[in-house]
């Protein structure tokens, strides 16, 4: 499986075939599988499409030693690699992709293990992004989702998707004037939501740089 490695960028010019194979095993994106070589001469407009989002992957994927050690069992490899393309190819936008490149770095250098990895990776795919990007502006350790603050919509979508928690919720009722006002959930942000949050951080400042 190793020796019939990924070549499908190779006659785009964007990566040479020796930038992903060294000695048998991966050494810089673990994606591997005798399916590409057919995507590599295939028209197929689907195929072009992923192959597209592969790039932008790729793009934000450090290239380092540590890949070896990492990915030198190829059956743990190959398990990955599916998942991964998987999720690459079900994306359905480029700052998802950077973000799953760039969370993948993380992976690597053992900042998240996997199966956390893939947890988030999860969220950004069911994401909309603009309301993802929101997790950068909650700096409260818990606030009352009632629009006062954030928008409504995007809180209950980040809830939806597991970037935030239900700490608990207020009471409705008649205030002095006798208008009703309807309970709300009073949320925070979760172990995930923070560090989607860091990771969008850095991934700003890099864009600024």
């Amino acid at each position: 499986m190793i020796d019939e490695a990924l070549s499908l960028l190779t006659d785009l010019g964007e990566f040479a075939l020796d930038s992903f194979i060294g000695n048998g095993i991966i050494k810089d994106v673990p994606i591997i599988g005798p399916t590409f070589d057919i995507i590599k001469i295939s028209k197929n407009i689907n195929d072009m499409v992923f192959i597209g989002k592969l790039k932008v992957f790729m793009e934000n994927v450090d290239k380092n030693e540590k890949w070896k050690d990492k990915f030198s069992d190829e059956s743990e490899c190959e398990k990955i690699s599916k998942k991964i393309l998987y999720i690459i190819n079900s994306s359905d936008d480029e700052d998802k992709l950077k973000l799953i490149g760039f969370s993948f770095n993380l992976f690597v250098n053992g900042e998240i293990n996997k199966d956390d990895y893939f947890f988030i990776v999860n969220i950004f795919n069911q994401s909309f992004f603009p309301y993802l990007k929101l997790l950068m502006e909650i700096d409260f350790e818990q606030f009352t989702n009632n629009g006062e603050i954030f928008n409504m919509y995007a809180i209950a979508h980040l809830l939806t998707i597991g970037a935030l928690d239900q700490y608990s919720q207020t009471l409705g009722g008649y205030d002095e004037s006798k208008t009703y006002i309807p309970s709300h959930k009073i949320v925070c942000i979760n172990y995930f939501g923070k560090y989607i949050k860091n990771i969008l951080m850095q991934m700003n400042n890099k864009k600024q740089k």
